[in-house]
């Protein structure tokens, strides 16, 4: 994994004194976003960087869809057809947390007061029926979505996809 770090504002002592260059979290969010990017398109794989606001280390996953999350969904629309109200993802034989991932593409919605109650989206249940095609991966930052594939895959293809891609490839 390649570490790199990153700095938004000059904080050293200069002969020359700037002034400082102040950011928003906003912008400096972005700002690492896309340079973590970069670095993924450059290197072909995921990389960390330190963050210029907190100094954690982050990192830019790609997210696939695939078939333990495109299961599990297909589970959740069965459910949901035959009781619709929001569901607990036990009811639903979730195994990890890998299915959670599925609101980063739109396939599901979480209950807003209640852990561990889900339901599919419209775009969810038409997925899991054959009606459209969603994005065949993302890239989550921060634990938000960042961008889409422009890449397509149906609930059939997403059914034998049985790779995992992990943050060092793609």
């Amino acid at each position: 994994m390649t570490q790199a770090s990153f700095k938004f504002m000059d904080r050293g002592p200069s002969k020359k004194q700037r002034p400082r260059r102040v950011l928003t979290l906003a912008q400096a969010r972005k700002g690492v976003f896309n340079h973590l990017l970069t670095l993924k398109r450059q290197t072909g794989k995921g990389s960390s960087l330190v963050c210029p606001c907190c100094d954690q280390t982050v990192k830019l996953y790609t997210r696939p869809l695939n078939y333990e999350k495109s299961a599990w969904l297909g589970a959740l629309v069965d459910a949901y057809e035959q009781d619709p109200r929001w569901i607990h993802n036990r009811e639903v034989r979730a195994r990890g947390g890998d299915y959670a991932k599925l609101r980063f593409f739109g396939l599901i919605k979480r209950h807003p007061d209640k852990a561990g109650f889900w339901m599919p989206t419209r775009l969810g249940i038409d997925f899991v029926k054959g009606k459209c095609e969603a994005p065949a991966f993302v890239l989550v930052y921060n634990n938000e979505c960042w961008a889409v594939s422009s890449e397509t895959v149906s609930f059939e293809e997403a059914q034998t996809r049985k790779e995992k891609v992990t943050n060092e490839s793609a």
